[in-house]
């Protein structure tokens, strides 16, 4: 079968030219030595260190600028991802992986905000990618297409509250649970070939439970509760995981965990995230002091890329790789309890001058 190229840039014959001001984890680890020792390798299934980049060549603002075209990517042109994720799961040492735990079965979280003055909602999402088949972008034939049929089949496993329908994106009328197509950054890796052919989302009936079909990885499992309640968040996680787990096999290394296409999802794969309301102490050194040390990303609630609007943070775990899923939802739960915690007592201070916030 013929291998499906992803969107090209012209091609080069020397080392890529980054702009000074770029900031990628790509520019600080493409080194000239790096570049030599890795251009003209391919994996068995003809992934090149150009499919592997051109993300980051396009996009010279991006923040890593680097996805896998397959499993093999991950070994071939280990010296340039090593570093790469080293740097996007701090504390990450080669050799230290735990293996996750699917959605911390031995894990029972404490809700953050019982009060429900700060935290808007709760969103737990897991990344996998299918055994037998390539990352998606590296996708070759009809792959995208064999991937829902197997996806669609496991979702039909589905009961009780996590019973509901799959729909192919082509019909899906746009919404907030219906995945856009890629950005510039996923477009130029190559994931937005034959859009929206393949793809597809699965809801439940009380739109709490969703699992994408090929938008960045194979599948995306979703629990959302529009409160702080993860524990019901994480319940649904559990179930849904525990069924599809019984249908489908996930790729899975001994040195990454489960593989995804980005290196930011590496290991557990699980992203946790809570979009909380702080007008307050979203600005001060303290709050960014809490994020560095609970190794926490901070975004706008319209996604990657987005600036905050309205004083609402989606605080999220950085790490995924070298730590348990235990170890994930906790590290997260304790930051983000601080960061109310920074709240109140910046509230307390206004209230005690007299002054009154927002």
């Amino acid at each position: 079968m013929k291998r499906v190229d992803a969107v090209r840039t012209p091609p080069s014959d020397g080392f890529p030219a980054f702009p000074e001001n770029g900031h990628s984890l790509l520019k600080k680890h493409l080194t000239r030595d790096v570049w030599m020792q890795l251009n003209g390798r391919t994996t068995r299934a003809g992934v090149t260190l150009l499919d592997c980049i051109r993300s980051g060549i396009v996009n010279t603002d991006s923040e890593v600028g680097l996805y896998a075209g397959d499993a093999e990517s991950y070994v071939v042109f280990a010296p340039l991802f090593a570093p790469v994720i080293a740097d996007c799961h701090p504390g990450f040492r080669a050799g230290d992986l735990i293996r996750p735990v699917h959605a911390a079965t031995d894990f029972q979280p404490v809700n953050p905000d019982p009060e429900g003055k700060y935290i808007v909602s709760t969103r737990l999402r897991l990344a996998r990618n299918f055994e037998g088949h390539g990352l998606r972008p590296g996708a070759v034939g009809g792959e995208d297409c064999d991937v829902e049929h197997k996806a669609k089949r496991a979702f039909a496993r589905f009961s009780g509250d996590l019973a509901g329908s799959y729909r192919a994106l082509g019909g899906l009328p746009e919404h907030s649970h219906a995945f856009k197509r890629g950005d510039r950054f996923q477009d130029a890796a190559g994931l937005n070939r034959n859009w929206p052919e393949g793809r597809g989302v699965f809801a439940n009936a009380s739109q709490t439970f969703f699992c994408w079909v090929n938008e960045e990885d194979h599948l995306r499992v979703i629990a959302i509760q529009r409160n702080a309640d993860i524990v019901l968040a994480l319940a649904q996680l559990r179930a849904g995981m525990d069924v599809i787990a019984g249908d489908l096999t996930f790729q899975y290394s001994d040195t990454y965990g489960y593989i995804s296409s980005c290196p930011t999802n590496l290991g557990t794969g699980l992203r946790i995230s809570f979009r909380v309301k702080l007008p307050l102490s979203g600005k001060s050194p303290a709050f960014e002091a809490i994020c560095a040390r609970h190794h926490l990303a901070v975004r706008g609630i319209s996604g990657e890329h987005e600036a905050i609007r309205g004083y609402v943070y989606e605080i999220s775990n950085k790490r995924r790789l070298g730590l348990s899923e235990a170890a994930c939802l906790q590290e997260c739960l304790e930051g983000t309890s601080q960061l109310i915690d920074l709240e109140k007592s910046l509230e307390a201070v206004g209230s005690e001058s007299g002054h009154e916030y927002f």
